[in-house]
């Protein structure tokens, strides 16, 4: 297993209150022995205190989630990373050619989000999906699980298996189609 700045974040993350639980031990220890029983308790009141106050529970929070923040931006694959929502890369670097994917027409890209990244950094998008025949960007009815084209009237099924995330799964077909060879 390769050791990065990465894994060792995730780690942290993965079992901060260990590592919490751990400094404070090695620190009361430590003043234990320095200073004695009697004023090492009042430290341990003292920090007992500290730690069940609810700004401080407020900065442990933040923490972590910046903890998580760094690990995303580090990380290259974003194995640690934590998705909410889908967007598109910030920068356009290449377009590929429109692509007939469940009968409707899809038009991929490759983008960035950091101006220092590399055409191996890129991160495919596809934006669609559009009409086949007249190149309209194709609105959607869940209840009939169809797109519509509105400029020539005409109804696409969305098939049952892409029917959670259309363009995840075309993203996630366009990936492997990349990785296999190159879309620009």
């Amino acid at each position: 297993m390769k050791v990065t700045f990465s894994s060792i974040l995730k780690i942290i993350y993965d079992h901060y209150i260990l590592f919490i639980g751990s400094i404070i031990g090695i620190v009361v220890t430590t003043l234990w022995r320095v200073f004695g029983s009697d004023k090492v308790l009042g430290f341990v009141v003292i920090l007992k205190n500290f730690l069940l106050n609810p700004y401080v529970a407020w900065c442990v929070v933040l923490i972590i989630i910046l903890i998580t923040i760094i690990t995303r931006i580090f990380s290259k694959k974003h194995s640690a990373s934590i998705y909410f929502a889908t967007y598109p890369p910030q920068y356009k670097i290449a377009e590929g050619k429109p692509i007939e994917l469940f009968a409707v027409t899809w038009k991929p890209w490759l983008g960035h989000n950091n101006i220092g990244d590399t055409e191996k950094d890129a991160e495919v998008w596809a934006n669609g999906p559009y009409c086949p025949r007249c190149d309209y960007e194709l609105d959607v009815n869940y209840k009939a699980d169809k797109w519509i084209c509105v400029n020539c009237n005409k109804k696409y099924s969305i098939p049952k298996e892409i029917q959670d995330d259309p363009r995840e799964k075309v993203i996630k077909i366009l990936e492997a189609s990349r990785r296999k060879t190159k879309i620009t």
